[in-house]
């Protein structure tokens, strides 16, 4: 069996149909009146098996005209290579890419060297399987063995085993590597979740991709793109036809990224070149973004930000600060949180924590006071990723606050025969609910800062930390260092404010609020503002919040207390007060209902340590406001 008939085996074992032999035309020692079409695609169908000699002819022109040929592994219905002429599959397929087959576990069928270093394979099925279960377990084998994420579709093509590659110097030839009968149970390739079949790319994120746009779009970043580059990216679409579109894309893709260019304005930028080979394709932005990912890794720019933070790093002189223009500490709400800094909102179970984040979101994106009372000064977009309320919460929280702040609010009126109409304000606020968002996943931190860079927001809240760490330990100084940089790098990066939502550890003795934070201390020492909770009342809704800023000097307390409507209500008041009881007063009210109190009993009913419940009691004797015998403190009414 030579190594080109490998293919007449592999759609045997299928089953009679339609089989596609693609073709492109590389070299330009071709026939004549072949030069002009150098680099375009050509698709072929033929009946299988009743054009099996047309076929091994087929093969042979393509061979002696230097084509490089293709073959789809699939059986067709008809002599159109589309997904609707695909029913099922019997067998599974991976354009391994350098993936070597010999070290897989899950051994393939047939396997070949398409190129030198590059690998393509195949392996049958026990059973046919429905087309779109195939696709998806073909996605899941894809996967799983680290090939090309891009090749596991059901109308994919490979390289035809044994023919030449004209992509490279000297045309070398591929070689079939083995071909046997061996099968496989679909059962033992571990399947990807449903949740990761969702398309990996937004394809909002683009919605014109026409050429038109690319001179404004080069713009944006023409001091960034070197003049050669440049040339190749304003190529015009009469020029394309003689040259590789895929060779082109490829080192068009690689330039821009080594450039420093952001991998969101490449894809933009090679959307609407001529050289978007997938233009008017449903899969166009996820095609293209597949090609940049593997861009990324073969440049070395997986993470381009730190490697250009780490390039820019330059010392600056005693002369150069005291003359540098710096941005002096701002608010972006007067009191409660400082502008562009990073910091978390903490504290006990059931303090409303999340509700002071909504709060602050819904203030922010509108410009209109946070509860009511404290002013921004810093108004603009707000992206609020949570993982711990329902939509439905979520959504009468917002509901709720909004309508306090009148963003509910539209009018319609009639002046003679004209209809005024003022609708309410759509406010800039993002929401991610409930997706599963880690920051330990480097293509869930990819997404967010694509969407960062879209939105530009100046307040992004994380709600909460526990649910967003992956399998890290929030006490472990080396598992959480890493968030802690990246969150700084959006801070920095992007001149964004950053708030996450925390919790309290439970035997926290700590007067200060940072110190009880549950996990590793770096929590406490990384936060620039922080708003720290604890309840007061729970039966009336009662908070008291500690503030803390690194710019500022340290304000008072405040209390807090909310009164909410049922669910579906509009209802929503937040009562603040500067009149809190410190610890001292808590103990003195506490001593006033027992009258008879001892050390442990601060502890147990305050949550204070041994020593500053007996600072506290002590206190109270020194100002003649308890008498104390044998470590019993008795209340004593003032004269």
């Amino acid at each position: 069996m030579s190594d080109v008939s490998t293919i007449f085996r592999v759609w045997e074992y299928q089953g009679p149909g339609y089989v596609a032999l693609p073709r492109k035309l590389r070299s330009t020692n071709s026939p004549k009146g072949a030069k002009n079409q150098t680099g375009k695609w050509e698709e072929h169908n033929f009946k299988w098996p009743e054009d099996l000699e047309e076929i091994k002819k087929y093969i042979q022109e393509s061979h002696k005209a230097h084509y490089d040929l293709y073959w789809c592994p699939s059986i067709l219905t008809q002599g159109r290579r589309v997904k609707d002429n695909i029913p099922q599959m019997s067998v599974l397929y991976a354009d391994l890419d350098e993936v070597d087959p010999r070290k897989l576990t899950l051994k393939p069928s047939v396997a070949w060297e398409s190129s030198p270093g590059r690998y393509a394979a195949v392996w049958f099925l026990d059973k046919p399987l429905p087309a779109q279960e195939a696709e998806h377990l073909n996605k899941s084998l894809t996967y799983f063995i680290g090939a090309d994420k891009g090749g596991w579709d059901l109308t994919q093509v490979l390289r035809v085993p044994g023919t030449r590659n004209h992509k490279y110097e000297g045309s070398p030839p591929g070689k079939l590597m083995w071909y046997n009968e061996s099968i496989i149970n679909p059962n033992d390739i571990p399947q990807l979740p449903v949740e990761q079949e969702v398309a990996q790319f937004d394809e909002e994120l683009i919605v014109d991709s026409s050429p038109e746009r690319l001179l404004s779009v080069i713009n944006s970043v023409k001091n960034q793109i070197k003049p050669k580059t440049l040339s190749l990216l304003i190529t015009g679409e009469d020029e394309i036809l003689l040259h590789d579109r895929s060779e082109k894309l490829w080192e068009l893709e690689c330039q821009l990224l080594e450039q420093g260019i952001s991998p969101s304005k490449v894809l933009e930028l090679v959307a609407c070149s001529h050289w978007n080979k997938y233009r008017g394709r449903k899969d166009e932005m996820r095609r293209l973004q597949t090609e940049i990912d593997k861009a990324l890794t073969h440049t070395g720019r997986d993470n381009i930000q730190k490697k250009q933070a780490a390039f820019e790093k330059q010392w600056t002189s005693y002369a150069e600060l005291l003359g540098k223009e710096i941005e002096q500490p701002g608010w972006m709400i007067k009191d409660i949180w400082q502008r562009t800094s990073h910091g978390m909102i903490a504290g006990e179970p059931k303090t409303y924590k999340s509700v002071i984040a909504t709060d602050m979101a819904v203030s922010v994106a509108s410009g209109k006071p946070f509860l009511g009372q404290f002013p921004v000064e810093h108004q603009g977009p707000v992206m609020y990723i949570q993982e711990e309320n329902s939509p439905w919460l979520v959504k009468d929280r917002v509901i709720k606050i909004s309508h306090t702040r009148g963003a509910l609010n539209g009018s319609a009126k009639m002046n003679g025969s004209v209809l005024s109409v003022n609708m309410p304000l759509d406010l800039p606020l993002y929401f991610l609910n409930n997706q599963g968002f880690d920051f330990t996943n480097e293509e869930d931190r990819q997404f967010l800062e694509d969407s960062i860079a879209k939105i530009k927001p100046v307040l992004i809240i994380f709600d909460p930390l526990y649910l967003m760490l992956g399998d890290k330990d929030e006490s472990s100084s080396r598992d959480i260092r890493p968030v802690l940089n990246w969150l700084l790098t959006l801070r920095y990066t992007y001149k964004t404010s950053v708030i996450v939502i925390h919790h309290w550890n439970k035997s926290g003795k700590s007067e200060r609020g940072g110190q009880r934070m549950l996990g590793s201390v770096l929590w406490h020492g990384w936060v620039e503002s922080a708003l720290y909770t604890k309840v007061i009342n729970e039966q009336q809704h009662q908070i008291e919040v500690e503030r803390e800023f690194r710019s500022f000097g340290k304000p008072s307390n405040v209390s807090m207390t909310f009164n909410f409507g049922q669910p579906g209500e509009l209802n929503y008041q937040v009562i603040v007060s500067n009149d809190v009881k410190g610890a001292g007063d808590q103990v003195l009210q506490l001593l006033s209902d027992a009258v008879r109190l001892t050390v442990d009993d601060v502890v147990n009913a305050l949550g204070l340590s041994s020593r500053q419940a007996k600072i506290r009691l002590d206190k109270l004797v020194k100002d003649g406001r308890a008498i104390e015998l044998n470590n019993i403190y008795t209340y004593k009414e003032e004269d």
